[in-house]
C-alpha cells in the first residue's frame, strides 16, 4: 500500500518494472523493428552488490531477455537501502548513464552495472564484452526531488520516459 511521506518498497518497483516490461512487448509486437528493451527489476542490483554475479547469473535466462539483443537496459537501483536511482545501458551505443534526483555521480552504481554486463557476456557469449563503455552522470540535469522521499517515483517516471523516448518535461510539483 502506497503512503504519504514513504519510501517505495522494491516489490512496487518491481511491479511497476514489470508492467513497463509488458508494455513494451506490446508495443514490438506492433512495432517489430523496435529496438528491444528491458526494465531489469530491482532486485538484479541488489543481488549484485549483495553477493555478485553468482547470484543473479540466472535472471536473464528466467526472464527469457538475451540481454545483448535488446537496444535498450534500465536498471533500478537502491543505493545503500535508502535511495533509488537508475542506470540505463545503452547497448549500441556502449554507454552506461545515471540518474539520480539527489544529483548524485553514480560511479559505484555505473560500475556495478559494468560488471553484471562484463560477466553476463562472459557466462552467456563465452566471451569478453567487446569494445569500450563510456559513462555520463546525468547529475543535476535530469530532474531533481525536493524532499527525501519521493526519489522511487522520480526513478520509475525516470525509467518509463526513458523507455518510451520521451523527453524529461516532469517536476516534482507534478
Amino acid at each position: 500500500r502506497l503512503r504519504p511521506n514513504e519510501w517505495l518498497s522494491g516489490d512496487v518497483m518491481t511491479g511497476y518494472a514489470t508492467l513497463l516490461n509488458e508494455r513494451e512487448a506490446r508495443r514490438r509486437a506492433v512495432h517489430p523493428r523496435r529496438g528491444r528493451r528491458h526494465v531489469f527489476h530491482s532486485f538484479l542490483y541488489k543481488g549484485m552488490c549483495d553477493n555478485g554475479y553468482e547470484r543473479v547469473k540466472k535472471w536473464s535466462t528466467k526472464a527469457k531477455v538475451d540481454v545483448f539483443a535488446c537496444s535498450l537496459l534500465v536498471f533500478l537501483c537502491n543505493v545503500n537501502r535508502i535511495h533509488w536511482t537508475v542506470v540505463v545501458a545503452r547497448m549500441a551505443q556502449r554507454r552506461l548513464e545515471y540518474f539520480d534526483s539527489l544529483g548524485g555521480d553514480g560511479l559505484a552504481e555505473m560500475n556495478t552495472i559494468e560488471s553484471y554486463l562484463q560477466r553476463e557476456h562472459a557466462d552467456k557469449k563465452k566471451s569478453p564484452l567487446p569494445g569500450v563503455w563510456t559513462r555520463r552522470s546525468h547529475g543535476t540535469s535530469s530532474p531533481q526531488q525536493a524532499n527525501g522521499v519521493d526519489c522511487g517515483v522520480f526513478a520509475l517516471t525516470v525509467a518509463e520516459y526513458i523507455v518510451d523516448d520521451m523527453p524529461f518535461d516532469f517536476r516534482q510539483d507534478d
